[in-house]
Parts: structure tokens; C-alpha cells; sequence
């Protein structure tokens, strides 16, 4: 495959195209998760509305408090993990996202209870 020569332009270590894949897959993850969170939530509150339990109410609300912008970090995030940084970026980068994650969980915690 050819590829134009300033895709080959290196950047922080990686080259343009190492960049654009990268941001390509995160891009592409993020919103694969959010159509299938979509398609999730919907589905369960068609099924929750035949049952008076609560639990399957709070599974809903669980699934519905997953942000756009947490998955975006977070698939953002795993994405560099393939691109090559020095091992200190790549220690922050992982920090970071257990930071994430756990922000997300605490704010799904906080709305299903």
C-alpha cells in the first residue's frame, strides 16, 4: 500500500499513520459501544416494563450512565497503549485510565443506588 509521504512524518515517536490508526480504532470502538449501549438499554426497558422488580430498573440506569465522554477517554487511552511512548507515559496513560474507570463506576454506583 502507498501511502503519501507526510503520512510518514513521525510525531512524539510515531508516525502520522501510527496516529491516525490509533485514533481511528478509538474513534471506531467508542462508537461501536455506544450503539450497542443504545441498543442494550432499549431493549432492557422494553423487557423491564413487564415486571415490577426494581433490579431490572437499576440495571438500566446502570447501563444509561455510561458517559460518551468516559468511554472516549478510555478508549482513547487504550489506543495509545499501542503507539510508542517512553515507559513513563505509557505508566501515566494506564494511571489514567484506572482513574477513568473508576469515575465511571462511582457515577454508576451513584445512580443505581
Amino acid at each position: 500500500m502507498n501511502t503519501p509521504a507526510w503520512m510518514q512524518t513521525v510525531l512524539l515517536g510515531n508516525t502520522v499513520m501510527d496516529w491516525a490508526v490509533a485514533l481511528g480504532w478509538a474513534l471506531g470502538v467508542t462508537a461501536a459501544i455506544l450503539l450497542i449501549r443504545s441498543v442494550v438499554s432499549r431493549r432492557l426497558a422494553v423487557l423491564a416494563a413487564r415486571t415490577d422488580t426494581v433490579a431490572d430498573d437499576a440495571v438500566i440506569e446502570a447501563v444509561k450512565s455510561v458517559r460518551k465522554t468516559y468511554v472516549l477517554l478510555i478508549a482513547t487511552g487504550i489506543a495509545f497503549s499501542w503507539l510508542h511512548f517512553p515507559d513513563a507515559a505509557h505508566t501515566a496513560i494506564r494511571r489514567a485510565l484506572i482513574i477513568i474507570a473508576v469515575l465511571q463506576a462511582i457515577r454508576t454506583g451513584n445512580v443505581v443506588v
